[in-house]
């Protein structure tokens, strides 16, 4: 016996057995029960979904000896000879192969006879859409007065091409693609049927291969069969396509969780094997990122029409929310790329490395190991402090760079509001000694006299229980800087409170108020001799001394106004909350928690953390052991943590990150504006500012 196709075996005999398309069926069944028929119906759709099955059910329901019914009993003859397509009164038409008028006007010639056995002649012309503008207008007429015994039935891919005067006189179906699940149930019970082992997930990759198209998938599962010797298994599907296994597409994703750049290269590897088209993979990796989007956001309307729910869930709880994004647009970008690579495997993993270098994590500490090296090594102190705050990018990042820099750096307060006194170092802080050069410096300590609270005039000297402020130059760096050998330029002094920022590139602005008081007018005069003067020498020490001696008392009281209450909460007991969290390699939702918490109860072995109520969408108690393991490590001992959400009555390390950077941006607004050379543009050629364009390079 010649063997039968599956596609044509299996072919649907009533509304039963159809795999989808409700919302079709629904209304003919209705229609059908209810004796509401009408003369011409328009079936339309993508390839496969079933046009052409739905025609030829519905022409067994017209004429079915049993009468008209929305379930054909497929026994009587009719039925029978319309399955077979020997029916004489169903009359097929192709289209394509009949585009001429003079075909059309043939057909039409015999709908006034009646029909020859059935109760309706029944006319279904395939790819209709392919008739000529004349075939049209001799069909409209009669489509749309068609005899009592007769009924037509159009199918096409294409509605668009249809004349709207044919699209008015038909009942419209559309037909939608049938769904991963759907097919994978349809092969189901095809192979439990035809008696053949097959493997799930070898089902699920011929589904999707079959891009919505019931027919694709079975005439797939037909060269499955042949190319597994009787059986389909998952290995036998994959070589047979030649697509990307889609265990493979997670397994990428897993690795780019994991942050393991080898493990990635690896599999990318192992896929180059089998000459995967690598754009169709980074498409279902972009797909894959656009899901678990989704189950981030609303984890219950993950579904499994693609056999993948529970790896979906399990994923989208390894990966940051940021990361998903970053990663679904570097695949975008890498698809409009490719185009133009002449290797597409570089390209993809290019986009895989891309994808863990950008990520935020992998970002920040970056920026930290950059930051690390920059750090100076000329004190043990300073070796051990934790790096809380990253650099300003405009400080020198080395001795050699400072000794090279002849200009002199003093410290000012940016903040509004705030006095302009110099900062001086809380009384409990110890501070390194100094590093000795050849010669002494001027203003700077004498050897071994550096005793714990001394700090040198104007310099600030940030507290190891407290993140250095962006606007600080490093101290280090500056005691080893090259005193200046030329007088300095003089300077209108600021207005007391003002809080003016130096300029740059302009004259360096004169030191706050109260130490100007105090200093001799000597202090800001430096001959070039007095480096090698002893007695200079001394009478330098005795203005360093006599500078640091008086404004301790308002220095104190400046950091205790700036601090208030919320650096009470953040500094408890001489607990520095910022710097602990500032030591913890969080990231993602858990990080996000941390940075917006401030401790209500803080003892040895517990932590009570109360999170900002704006951001209470982010919590939940799952978050709370990862917290607690990375404060533990910080801590050097074990804590338990606990959080409940409510109004914060501090200041939270993530309000505080962003209140100094955006001071130290408009710090470097206001001396840009004050830049000599920009005064000078806008008053000779009455230049504007475009405040939009002037971006500040901020190392946060």
């Amino acid at each position: 016996m010649t063997y039968q196709v599956l596609a044509r075996k299996w072919r649907p005999k009533n509304f039963h057995e159809m795999a989808g398309q409700a919302h079709v069926l629904q209304t003919l069944t209705h229609a059908l029960e209810q004796q509401r028929l009408h003369h011409a119906y328009l079936f339309t759709g993508t390839r496969g979904v079933g046009k052409t099955t739905v025609a030829r059910i519905l022409a067994r329901c017209f004429n079915c000896e049993q009468g008209v019914t929305a379930t054909p009993c497929g026994t009587c003859s009719a039925c029978q000879e319309i399955g077979q397509g020997r029916f004489l009164d169903l009359i097929e038409v192709d289209a394509a192969s009949r585009t001429r008028v003079e075909d059309t006007r043939e057909l039409l010639e015999n709908v006034q006879y009646a029909p020859t056995r059935g109760r309706f002649k029944v006319y279904l012309i395939d790819e209709v859409h392919m008739l000529s503008t004349h075939s049209f207008n001799a069909l409209l007429k009669t489509l749309e007065e068609p005899p009592p015994h007769v009924k037509f039935l159009l199918a096409t891919t294409d509605p668009q091409k249809l004349p709207v005067t044919v699209l008015s006189r038909c009942l419209q179906f559309h037909l939608k693609n049938l769904s991963p699940g759907q097919i994978v149930q349809y092969l189901q019970s095809v192979l439990t049927a035809e008696q053949i082992a097959f493997e799930e997930d070898a089902l699920w990759q011929l589904a999707r291969a079959a891009n919505g198209s019931m027919r694709d998938g079975l005439t797939l599962l037909d060269q499955s069969i042949s190319f597994g010797s009787g059986t389909v298994t998952a290995d036998a599907v994959t070589n047979l396509l030649g697509t990307p296994d889609h265990r493979l597409v997670f397994d990428l994703a897993s690795r780019l969780a994991d942050r393991d750049a080898a493990a990635l290269l690896q599999n990318v590897a192992q896929a180059a094997e089998n000459n995967p088209d690598f754009s169709r993979l980074l498409e279902q990796l972009l797909s894959l990122f656009h899901r678990l989007a989704i189950a981030q956001m609303l984890p219950d309307s993950v579904d499994n029409s693609e056999g993948d729910r529970e790896q979906i869930l399990g994923l989208a709880g390894r990966l940051a929310p940021e990361d998903v994004q970053l990663y679904y647009q570097v695949c975008q970008q890498t698809l409009q790329e490719m185009a133009a690579t002449p290797d597409r495997r570089i390209s993809f993993e290019m986009a895989l490395l891309r994808m863990l270098a950008f990520s935020p994590d992998m970002f920040m500490a970056g920026k930290a190991l950059a930051a690390a090296a920059d750090v100076p090594s000329g004190s043990d102190e300073q070796k051990k402090k934790p790096l809380t705050e990253a650099e300003p990018a405009d400080i020198p990042s080395s001795a050699a760079q400072a000794e090279s820099s002849p200009s002199k750096t003093w410290q000012t307060d940016t903040a509004p509001g705030r006095s302009s006194q110099p900062i001086s170092p809380q009384p409990s802080s110890p501070q390194p000694s100094f590093p000795q050069s050849g010669s002494s410096q001027p203003g700077s300590s004498q050897p071994g006299s550096s005793q714990p609270g001394s700090s040198q005039p104007g310099l600030s000297q940030p507290s190891s229980s407290q993140p250095r402020s962006l606007a600080q130059p490093r101290k280090a760096e500056l005691e080893k800087a090259e005193p200046p050998k030329t007088e300095p330029p003089k300077a209108e002094p600021p207005e007391a409170g003002s809080g003016t920022a130096p300029r740059i590139g302009g004259t360096p602005p004169t030191l706050p108020s109260a130490a100007a008081e105090t200093m001799p007018s000597q202090a800001m005069q430096r001959p070039v001799a007095e480096e090698s003067a002893p007695a200079a020498k001394q009478q330098s020490a005795q203005q360093v001394s006599t500078v640091q001696d008086t404004p301790v008392s308002e220095t104190a009281e400046s950091e205790k106004g700036e601090k208030g209450e919320k650096g009470e909460k953040g500094e408890k007991n001489g607990k520095d909350w910022y710097a602990l969290v500032a030591r913890t390699t969080l990231h993602g939702i858990s990080g996000n928690i941390l940075q917006n918490c401030l401790p209500t109860s803080w003892g040895e072995t517990a932590l009570q953390l109360t999170l900002d109520e704006t951001h209470s969408a982010l919590y939940s108690p799952d978050h709370d052991g990862e917290i607690a393991e990375a404060l533990s490590v910080s801590l050097q001992r074990p804590v338990q943590v606990s959080i409940n959400v409510g109004p914060l009555t501090g200041e939270s390390p993530a309000v505080r990150r962003r209140r100094e950077k955006q001071a130290a941006v408009d710090a470097a607004h206001q001396r840009f504006y004050q830049d000599p050379g920009v005064q000078a543009l806008i008053s000779t050629f009455e230049a504007e500012v475009d405040t939009e364009s002037l971006v500040i390079h901020h190392r946060v």
